[in-house]
């Protein structure tokens, strides 16, 4: 009677704790949604883009940069923007000299369904192609004018702990 008693109670335990381990898993997964959805809400991380395409796109960034826009011009389906200000985040070490010698452009797809304010100081995140940063649709895109000074640190702490790649 004691073994059957002793394995009853082993079973039960088992079950609470996988159905524990089930919920707590669930919790968590729920909970890192709403912190992506928290912190990417006015940028271009939407409910479109999934977690596998954030962390995919997240890892495979050329750069970050902080920069404001000066001009803007459209060619058929893509938007370039001319930068007036740029900071280095993240990137190629030459990006930040060779900034000064030539005349980068940000190459933004229609598709992303934004449209940058020129007056405004943007954080950005994409692929450097010659002298064009390419933003897609689900790369970082954040309008650093609109943000808090604690959403600012708290986007520059994040930047590279946010994905594990």
């Amino acid at each position: 009677m004691g073994y059957l008693m002793n394995a009853a109670t082993i079973l039960m335990m088992l079950i609470f704790m996988t159905f524990f381990v089930i919920l707590l898993h669930q919790y968590h997964s729920d909970a890192y949604h709403r912190f992506l959805k928290y912190k990417f809400k006015d940028g271009l991380w939407t409910d479109e883009c999934s977690l596998n395409e954030l962390k995919r796109k997240f890892c495979s960034i050329d750069f970050i940069i902080l920069v404001k826009l000066n001009k803007s011009e459209q060619q058929g389906e893509l938007i370039l923007y001319s930068l007036e200000n740029f900071e280095l985040i993240d990137g190629p070490e030459n990006m930040q000299n060779h900034f000064k010698e030539r005349n980068y452009v940000i190459q933004m797809d229609r598709s992303a369904n934004t449209t940058l304010q020129l007056d405004h100081k943007y954080l950005l995140a994409g692929r450097l192609i010659a002298t064009r940063l390419v933003i897609a649709k689900c790369d970082l895109l954040i309008d650093w004018t609109s943000l808090t000074d604690e959403a600012k640190q708290r986007y520059m702490t994040i930047h590279k702990s946010l994905f594990y790649c």
